[in-house]
């Protein structure tokens, strides 16, 4: 994943403004996925995450993608109720597309639905 350039053409095209983070966020993480961190860590920021390790388990995040900046061009370009809607709208499609992904990952993770055997 490191060298792939599909993935850095892809990030140069959609790149994101960087929005800060007031309070840092420190984030433990087991060994073989901190090896994953330090490995994609230029990926991790030129995809906007300010990401660093911060110890031997911990990776200190400064800094995430603006994603707020369309919901913001949209709504100064419609009325409150529009605005709305589309905020409604987007939240119901992210909380979709999130309970869908964390289905199919417990599935093939453990093999089990809402902790019931399948």
């Amino acid at each position: 994943m490191r060298d792939d350039p599909a993935l850095k053409a892809f990030l140069k095209v959609h790149a994101l403004d960087e929005h800060s983070i007031d309070m840092e966020l420190h984030l433990q993480k087991f060994c073989r996925e901190m090896d994953l961190v330090r490995e994609n860590l230029d990926v991790l920021n030129e995809a906007g995450y300010g990401v660093e390790p911060f110890g031997e388990t911990d990776i200190q995040v400064r800094a995430v993608p603006f994603v707020l900046g369309r919901a913001e061009l949209f709504a100064s370009k419609h009325g409150p109720a529009k605005s709305a809607l589309d905020g409604l709208s987007m939240g119901l499609g992210f909380t979709l597309v999130l309970t869908l992904m964390s289905a199919i990952r417990e599935l093939l993770g453990a093999g089990t639905l809402l902790g019931f055997q399948v």
